[in-house]
């Protein structure tokens, strides 16, 4: 529970399930204060007076030294001493390396075929075989569309008629049909 003297701008603070004063914050002296608003999910809290909204927090505390291995924290400025030549396009200082270093110019790269990664396969797709049909294109057949979801009109396969600004009609993409028979499927009732 939050409660504010005006005169003072003086802030109370009280722990609600055990009804101790926590904290007294004061404000710029003079002003007088007007209203106080919490933050909903942080602790934060605005006091406001003639002109002046007062933000109150809590201090944070950084902590850098939990991001890389190497880091180092620094109570005060260090002066860094950089080498002669740690800015210089060839180094001079540079220690000398025991046999040339080899570079492989002659290398072929294949960028044309394109093999799958076994990284991004799952053990079913390494043994498949890529020339098997893996899509077959077909439309649904509804026998009532009254019962199912609402769905597009059917489009007829030959138009009558040209629209009237005297276009052709647009081309719809045409598709094979497959008979497909399985072996011990039973006839007598229809696929869902």
């Amino acid at each position: 529970v939050c409660a504010g003297s005006a005169r003072q701008h003086a802030l109370y603070v009280w722990e609600k399930s055990i009804g101790n004063l926590v904290k007294i914050l004061h404000g710029t002296k003079g002003e007088l204060l007007l209203d106080v608003v919490w933050h909903p999910v942080r602790p934060i809290i605005a006091s406001i007076s003639s002109g002046v909204v007062s933000v109150w927090a809590q201090n944070q505390v950084e902590n850098w030294s939990a991001f890389a291995p190497d880091f180092k924290e620094l109570d005060e400025n260090v002066e860094y001493e950089e080498r002669e030549s740690e800015f210089d396009l060839s180094d001079e200082d540079k220690s000398v390396t025991e046999g040339p270093e080899k570079h492989n110019e002659d290398l072929e790269v294949d960028v044309t075929s394109v093999n799958p990664v076994p990284a991004f396969c799952s053990s079913d797709e390494e043994t498949e075989d890529t020339e098997v049909l893996q899509f077959l294109p077909i439309a649904p057949e509804v026998e009532d569309p009254e019962e199912g979801p609402t769905l597009p009109p059917p489009h007829p396969v030959a138009p009558t008629s040209f629209p009237p600004s005297g276009s052709p009609p647009l081309k719809r993409p045409r598709y094979q049909s497959y008979e497909i028979t399985l072996q011990g499927a039973p006839v007598d009732e229809p696929h869902p």
